[in-house]
């Protein structure tokens, strides 16, 4: 039965995080249920009072409410002390732990503010969509003592990048290697983003750095400055090195021509809750994967699944350890990894649709 959603937004939608992307995905899944879906991204405290002030007068105009991430939440909290229905009605889109605030000033203040808000979603019956099973886990641990209603809908990739690594693996990959003048006898692993200190390039680069002459790194990033310096600083010739800016359509063909793909982080509980986009991209390339453990529900789906190596230990003392296990694991690099593997179990819009129509 068609309702009537209006699903908020912080103001990460205007920027093109991975909260735009999410939002885009869920609103199309509901809509394409029959739902009729208004979207309102709050620009600030000034648009959240104001969406304060229009729910007291015409809250049951909406009949559920969609936040994207708990920030959205914050007119929905202070209407229901006045309408408490209103968080009856909330489904909470939860994309990762409270600990990621600690990257914002007035971290302290803020996550007091967010665990009051979480905690009255519990209280009142709100919905939780969490992005991973590790993240549920921790809620339902949290809040043992209260009836949680809690469902896992992981962040999948968009319907034309399925559509774009399906078509590069009918590539042969000798050809689809021609095609993009990458190195056609080497073990390549790739690395796809930016430089950011999370995202643990310079440990990458470090594992490179004295492996046998058959690997080749692949590195795809908008922050070519940050990547020459890293070059030039571990001295990595030319011959051994491939840095590349290309258009996101591009991407797909250079993960399916790759050995590996990289995807370290540092184990917390940001990673731990937590479900990288690329990551779920990445399996769906059907090349192995060099992870970190506790990476949400990504590192045990490798691990189970054989699709890949697992970093449990990020420290120096261990690099030697990960290169020995990078090279062993490359004479079995060729393995078929997908064939019984099936992802849209898990990762596929089949299950996004399943979801709502389940807590709509």
């Amino acid at each position: 039965m068609s309702k009537k959603i209006l699903m908020l937004c912080s103001p990460g939608y205007y920027k093109k995080t991975g909260y735009y992307y999410r939002a885009i995905r869920d609103k199309v899944a509901l809509e394409n249920l029959g739902n009729i879906v208004d979207l309102l991204v709050l620009k600030g405290w000034v648009s959240a009072f104001k969406t304060f002030l229009v729910l007291l007068v015409n809250a049951e105009k909406n009949e559920r409410y969609v936040c994207q991430n708990i920030g959205s939440v914050i007119p929905l909290f202070f209407a229901s002390y006045f309408k408490p229905k209103i968080l009856e009605n909330t489904i909470l889109i939860y994309h990762g732990s409270l600990e990621d605030l600690i990257a914002f000033r007035f971290y302290k203040a803020k996550r007091f503010f967010y665990e009051l808000i979480e905690a009255r979603l519990v209280e009142l019956g709100s919905t939780f969509v969490c992005v991973s099973h590790s993240m549920r886990f921790g809620l339902e641990k949290k809040y043992k003592n209260s009836e949680l209603k809690c469902h896992v809908l992981p962040n999948i990739p968009s319907p034309d990048f399925i559509r774009n690594i399906e078509a590069a693996k009918e590539i042969n990959k000798s050809n689809l290697r021609s095609e993009l003048k990458i190195p056609q006898d080497k073990i390549i692993i790739c690395y796809s983003g930016n430089a950011q200190a999370w995202q643990n390039v310079e440990f990458l680069f470090n594992v490179f750095l004295d492996m046998p002459d058959e690997f080749h790194l692949l590195i795809l990033t908008i922050d070519s400055r940050k990547m020459n310096e890293l070059k030039e600083q571990y001295k990595i010739p030319d011959c051994r090195i491939t840095l590349r800016t290309v258009d996101n359509i591009q991407v797909p063909k250079y993960l399916v021509a790759a050995d590996y793909l990289y995807i370290v982080r540092e184990q917390s509980e940001i990673n731990e809750y937590s479900c990288p986009t690329k990551a779920v991209e990445y399996l769906y390339s059907g090349t192995k994967i060099i992870c970190s453990e506790n990476l949400g529900d990504i590192s045990s789906f490798v691990l189970v699944n054989k699709l890949g190596i697992i970093i449990s230990k990020i420290n120096m003392k261990n690099i030697n350890l990960i290169r020995s296990m990078i090279v062993e694991d490359s004479f079995r690099v060729n393995e078929l990894l997908r064939s019984e593997i099936n992802l849209d179990s898990m990762f596929g819009t089949n299950l996004q649709n399943d979801v709502y129509r389940l807590i709509i």
